[in-house]
């Protein structure tokens, strides 16, 4: 496996500890649901969910994978992660940016704003920059809280390889809503 492909692959695996009920076998599909949010990936994306337990998801859990280009200089990686997490929008950005530090190194934030997703839920948009050198990996990402987790839809590629447009178009159908508890 080229040393790209094993960049990206860690970048994606690394960034989140997967409970047991996720480690079943994922289930093709281009589409994540569920009560509180939706998301579809852009044609050319190959994606798998993981079944979870939202009463269940106190560390970040992937719960769906998307991947376009497979093994190729220009691949890209939807992820969405979730965890339990019943703060403030800005506590849940500081959550994840330490979480993700606490696992990669050479992470950097270099944009942090807000935005919204498709439907108006209120979302931070940011970019940051993972690694260095020739193994150097940019990540966008959406993150939200929906009054019962905190929500990470991110998008990875090798720097130069992914423009911030090009993100916010593959992450443009993503939307959230509140979650109805009691739902599960």
């Amino acid at each position: 496996m080229n040393r790209f492909v094993l960049a990206l692959v860690l970048c994606g695996l690394v960034t989140s500890a997967v409970p047991a009920a996720a480690q079943d076998t994922p289930m093709p599909s281009n589409t994540y649901n569920d009560p509180a949010m939706s998301f579809t990936a852009p044609a050319g994306y190959k994606g798998s969910t993981r079944p979870y337990d939202p009463d269940n998801i106190a560390q970040a859990a992937v719960v769906a994978t998307f991947v376009k280009n497979s093994g190729k200089p220009d691949m890209r990686v939807i992820q969405i992660q979730m965890e339990q997490f019943q703060g403030s929008l800005p506590g849940f950005t500081v959550l994840s940016e330490n979480e993700l530090r606490g696992q990669l190194d050479g992470v950097f934030v270099t944009k942090k704003q807000q935005s919204a997703l498709s439907n108006g839920m209120p979302a931070m948009w940011e970019e940051i920059t993972v690694g260095d050198g020739f193994q150097e990996m940019k990540r966008w990402e959406y993150l939200w809280v929906d009054g019962f987790r905190g929500v990470d839809l991110s998008i990875t590629g090798r720097y130069g390889e992914l423009t911030e447009a090009q993100a916010k178009q593959d992450l443009a159908s993503a939307s959230g809503v509140r979650f109805p508890l009691n739902r599960y």
